[in-house]
């Protein structure tokens, strides 16, 4: 078998350390968005011309919960530690998140409440003018015509007709930065399937990181916003496909119609032939 030559394993080395770097960065800007505090000794030093393979590996062993654990966070004057810490900003995240859906659903419900008010105050208008023009009757038979109703009365009528919005505290995906925390929760908290056996638990544990990649290497060209929500308009369906990657049957036929379809979800459209080969390759 042919050995590679110098320059070229040098090429290989320097795009893993820059593949596997830009990833620790990744995971360093999302934590300081949510908040967190990430000390410098916990991040990569400046980049190196020349890695090597140890210096690639101690990347690699920089995980998410590598970091979290020595990150800090700050609330209400107080300031957090570790899982205490991921705690905290899950519970801050959750609350956001709700009062953002409830806000939501409090401006989708006035704007159908202005809209059937229009509806019916135009109606009632129309009723107007046609009874207008139509010739006075007489004392015997004259009645009061009843006055317009009020917009703002119509809209509260309408408004306590509408159902609340449900409140169910269940995984489901949430709005903005919140979708994108509950995807990523899922994957750091994988462990492997009870009653497995090794080579079963290693190809799921391979699933779970293709699936990670994926994932991170979206939401670095899309951005948060984009990816959460596309995951949102997929309902369920997103969850579904996660829940079957990373713990479901590993026919692997079937598995990559999933992979194939979670892509297209995250992707926002069908995959290109390279981007589906792509796809397929890392899980190889």
């Amino acid at each position: 078998m042919k050995k590679k030559s110098t320059g070229t394993k040098n090429k290989e080395l320097l795009e893993q350390y820059r593949r596997e770097r830009r990833r620790v960065n990744q995971l360093i800007r999302r934590a300081e968005k949510r908040g967190f505090i990430i000390p410098k000794s916990a991040k990569p030093g400046k980049p190196l011309k020349r890695p090597t393979e140890k210096s690639i590996e101690r990347l690699k062993a920089i995980t998410p919960e590598a970091i979290y654990e020595r990150a800090k966070y700050k609330s209400q004057g107080k300031t957090y530690r570790g899982e205490e810490a991921r705690k905290i900003a899950r519970k801050e995240a959750r609350e956001q998140t709700a009062k953002k859906k409830a806000e939501q659903a409090k401006s989708k419900a006035e704007q159908a409440a202005r809209e059937e008010a229009e509806k019916i105050f135009n109606i009632e208008i129309t009723e107007l003018e046609k009874a207008a023009e139509k010739p006075a009757p007489t004392p015997e038979t004259e009645s009061i015509e009843p006055s317009p109703k009020e917009a703002d009365i119509i809209i509260h009528n309408v408004e306590e007709a509408l159902p609340e919005p449900d409140d169910e505290n269940e995984f489901e995906v949430g709005y903005g930065e919140g979708a994108i925390m509950d995807v990523e929760e899922e994957l750091e908290s994988w462990e492997r399937p009870s009653n497995s056996s090794d080579w079963y638990a290693e190809k799921k544990e391979k699933d779970k990181d293709k699936m990670r990649r994926l994932f991170h290497e979206v939401l670095e060209r899309d951005g948060v916003e984009e990816v959460a929500k596309r995951i949102e308009n997929s309902g369920e369906r997103f969850k579904q496909l996660l829940d079957r990657i990373l713990y479901g049957s590993d026919g692997r036929g079937d598995l990559e119609r999933d992979f194939a379809e979670m892509a297209a979800i995250l992707y926002g459209r069908p995959l290109t032939v390279d981007e589906s080969i792509t796809v397929t390759w890392w899980g190889e």
